[in-house]
């Protein structure tokens, strides 16, 4: 009676024992092999957490032969590798499995084997629109594989394993569904050719024969400022003036070829210096339409032939007796000559 008993206890105590078990490397259909290594090792950690499957680690696993080694890394499903294996290790069970890809699907499968008798015991399987999904299943199907009830804490790791990989294939859908940004054009220079320039040493000729020396300012296509001081001999007298004017192109460019617009001008000037009549000093101050030409050569030179009228105010000073002029009148023009570094 003794000796049944025992040996009752001693079967009982087999059947709750851990069942040994080893997980070899899932075998890569069409997926990277670096993706593939880390659900192996995330499907090692869920069999590890089992009361009723003792894991085999890979550390003991290490004390196969290399041919056995071989093996393993093509999934270990041939019934000579899987009873070598049983024999090297003494495991009971064996896990093995492949991850692939159908069209867009990502498909995990798995075996629970007996590896006494060489047969599948359980099958589990998963399927997700991404491979990272695969990783929040592989608890629910760990479950599935050994036939376990979770505990409510791995129940509450499954379910949020399934919202997240939900949310997961959502956010891929919905970015997979926008269309891709234009491409950004390259960030012009700050003094673009086409949005700012120079005139510099810029000369004009303009009747009567008088030569003016200035600088100009090229803000943008639409806008120009320029400022300017000349003198020039008349009646063997001297004329010295200067002014300052701005420009805006309401048809064509201030960049080159023609064009048409608004400009607005103040003149200071003095006539009759060194001479033995009474000199004269006075300014202009005018605003009309301007019509312009401008050419830029492959040196950097800049010609431009302009002309503008409009309504001018002038006031003239002569032996201490100021005297007033308004009309409409020739304004400015001439002819330049000039380089820009844009």
């Amino acid at each position: 009676g003794l000796m049944i008993y025992s040996a009752l206890l001693a079967t009982a105590l087999a059947a709750t024992a851990p069942q040994t078990t080893v997980v070899v490397p899932l075998k890569a259909v069409g997926v990277p092999a670096a993706d593939v290594s880390i659900l192996t090792a995330e499907l090692r950690t869920q069999i590890g957490r089992s009361e009723r499957y003792r894991l085999v680690t890979p550390e003991e696993m290490s004390a196969v032969d290399e041919e056995l080694t071989r093996q393993l890394s093509g999934g270990c499903d041939e019934a000579s590798c899987v009873a070598e294996l049983g024999g090297a290790l003494g495991a009971k069970f064996l896990i093995s499995g492949q991850v692939g890809k159908l069209g867009s699907l990502y498909t995990l499968q798995l075996k629970l084997i007996d590896i006494e008798t060489v047969a599948a015991k359980r099958t589990a399987s998963a399927h997700a629109a991404k491979i990272e999904s695969l990783l929040l299943k592989l608890p629910e199907v760990a479950s599935d594989l050994l036939g376990e009830h979770p505990s409510k804490r791995q129940v509450v790791v499954n379910a949020t394993a399934k919202v997240a990989s939900k949310l997961l294939e959502k956010v891929t859908e919905r970015s997979s569904a926008q269309p891709a940004a234009p491409p950004q054009p390259a960030p012009q220079p700050a003094l673009a050719s086409e949005e700012m320039g120079f005139l510099v040493l810029r000369t004009s000729y303009r009747p009567p024969a008088t030569l003016l020396v200035g600088v100009g300012l090229r803000l943008g296509r639409r806008f120009s400022a320029n400022a300017a001081v000349g003198s020039g001999p008349e009646d063997n007298d001297t004329t010295t003036l200067w002014e300052v004017d701005y420009e805006v192109a309401l048809i064509g460019s201030q960049t080159r070829g023609g064009r048409l617009g608004f400009t607005m001008l103040y003149r200071n000037w003095s006539w009759g210096q060194g001479s033995a009549s009474e000199p004269q000093t006075g300014s202009d101050l005018g605003a009309g339409a301007v019509a312009g030409f401008r050419h830029v050569l492959p040196s950097k030179l800049v010609f431009d032939v302009h002309m503008s009228a409009g309504f001018v105010s002038s006031e003239t000073l002569e032996g201490g007796v100021t005297s007033s002029q308004r009309g409409v009148r020739l304004i400015n023009g001439g002819i330049s000559l000039g380089w820009s570094p844009f």
